[in-house]
């Protein structure tokens, strides 16, 4: 019983770095703009933008955002913070063999998924792996006693 919670466990590791990994490099990204003097951010909503570099300026180059700092963070939080709570809430839920935040943890995936358009392969087959560690558990117990 314990090799095959070992090898669920390994299972769910496989199905959750890919996602993490790529959600937290985004998360990673905005965080780093909002604190590099190179990025600005606008959100006004107009469509001329101007920026000028001289010889002596500490930027190379100037990046500009058209949306506002505060908008970019409730994006970051929902988005993929939101994919980032569902791993986490899956590998708990494997680890501590609580069917429910498996499920939970799908479910959240499966919310996610239309709005990651780029990973949006990788959520669902993630929200898909989600349900079937779940299920699999539930039916072999190999998860531990599942009825929590």
């Amino acid at each position: 019983m314990l090799r095959a919670s070992r090898i669920v466990i390994v299972l769910a590791a496989i199905v959750t770095l890919p996602t993490a990994g790529l959600t937290f490099r985004a998360v990673a990204i905005t965080a780093w703009q909002m604190f590099d003097p190179c990025v600005h951010w606008d959100g006004s909503g107009s469509a001329s933008i101007s920026a000028s570099i001289g010889p002596n300026d500490a930027c190379r180059a100037v990046t500009v955002n058209g949306e506002s700092r505060l908008r970019a963070v409730t994006m970051t939080a929902l988005i993929p913070g939101g994919v980032l709570l569902s791993t986490v809430l899956a590998a708990i839920g494997v680890v501590r063999s609580r069917r429910w935040l498996i499920f939970a943890a799908a479910l959240l995936m499966f919310a996610e998924t239309p709005f990651v358009f780029t990973i949006a392969p990788l959520t669902f087959l993630s929200g898909v792996a989600y349900l079937i560690l779940a299920n699999a558990g539930w039916r072999s117990r190999s998860l531990g006693e599942m009825t929590h």
